[in-house]
């Protein structure tokens, strides 16, 4: 089901467990951190190229830290990427946006790929929905969003409370403090920007955002199936990415202008290339998984800033052309 192109050939499933064990164990020493970022980059690639071609595609990655996420997957894929968060220090990617994941600086229609990797789980429930709504918002008719976090029941969750969560947080604090070297405070999960959520949760989240749940997948210890089983997964799957897509819109019948010619790009009325599915280059097997019926081009945007940014709530960062111009 994977091509040979969507997957990267290191990512047998032995070196993905004696990965995991190493990073557990020395996570923060030197600069592990930020190779675990780029090795699950790498397990963002296989797993994503299941369902679409991620070459040359534009992506946003809401939550995405330094930026090591965005660069690995320009520098694997040449993908076009915006990397997100509210708090961006040390940049190590040059377009970075200090932003919130629940009012994103793009105009609609902006990505191919939505991602974001452990940030819902920091969001207080009142905006859990509209941090999902955002994510269909900015992706293309079409486009793959990529959701990934941890069930509250599921051994791996906690974070820093790790093993100790099942507990309230005093007794938790308590029982973690001597095996940690951080001093962990906090009197309610809402101190320590924790919410507690469950996989029966998060899909009624992208149901209510108007997103297509495609599967749920077993990013850590690659137990996929425990997906279709409405307890084990809850309980069973310690990172569970799960995959989604937005609705297709099918473009008009005729566009209001159209160039002539072999060399021209078509444009809509309002002077715009016409846009089509981000599912261009979907396997059979991939269009079968996402309910696609048939191929569709792609239509390549052309991203900026080229650099760290810090917009108002207001302002907003467009990645589209200016203009409809002749290739």
């Amino acid at each position: 089901m994977f091509s040979s192109r969507a997957r990267p050939k290191h990512l047998t499933l032995l070196r993905h467990y004696r990965k995991l064990a190493f990073y557990a164990l020395r996570r923060f020493e030197g600069d592990n951190y930020a190779q675990v970022r780029r090795y699950f980059a790498d397990v963002f690639i296989s797993e994503v190229g299941r369902f679409v071609d991620l070459d040359g595609m534009s992506l946003v990655d809401v939550g995405g830290s330094r930026g090591e996420f965005s660069a690995t997957l320009e520098a694997r894929r040449n993908m076009r990427c915006v990397n997100v968060d509210i708090d961006v220090q040390d940049a190590v990617f040059r377009r970075s946006v200090v932003a919130s994941g629940g009012q994103l600086p793009f105009r609609g229609g902006e990505f191919d790929v939505y991602l974001s990797r452990g940030a819902i789980e920091h969001v207080p429930p009142v905006l859990q929905q509209a941090f999902l709504h955002e994510a269909q918002r900015v992706l293309k008719p079409g486009g793959v969003a990529y959701v990934m976090t941890q069930p509250w029941y599921a051994p791996h969750a906690g974070h820093q409370f790790r093993l100790f969560h099942y507990f309230p947080i005093r007794i938790a604090r308590a029982l973690k403090n001597p095996f940690t070297k951080q001093d962990l405070s906090g009197s309610t999960w809402a101190d320590a920007h924790l919410y507690p959520l469950t996989y029966r949760r998060v899909l009624s989240l992208i149901q209510n955002a108007g997103l297509t749940y495609v599967t749920g997948l077993d990013t850590h210890l690659k137990l996929h199936f425990l997906a279709s089983h409405p307890v084990l997964r809850e309980v069973g799957m310690m990172s569970v990415a799960f995959i989604c897509r937005k609705p297709d819109v099918g473009p008009p019948n005729e566009p209001a202008h159209s160039a002539q010619g072999s060399g021209a790009t078509r444009c809509t009325g309002d002077g715009k290339p016409v846009r089509k599915s981000p599912t261009a280059r979907l396997g059979r097997a991939g269009r079968a998984a996402m309910g696609l019926r048939a191929p569709q081009s792609h239509f390549r945007s052309h991203l900026r800033p080229d650099r760290v940014v810090t917009l108002a709530p207001s302002q907003t960062v467009s990645l589209r052309r200016p203009a409809c111009r002749a290739r």
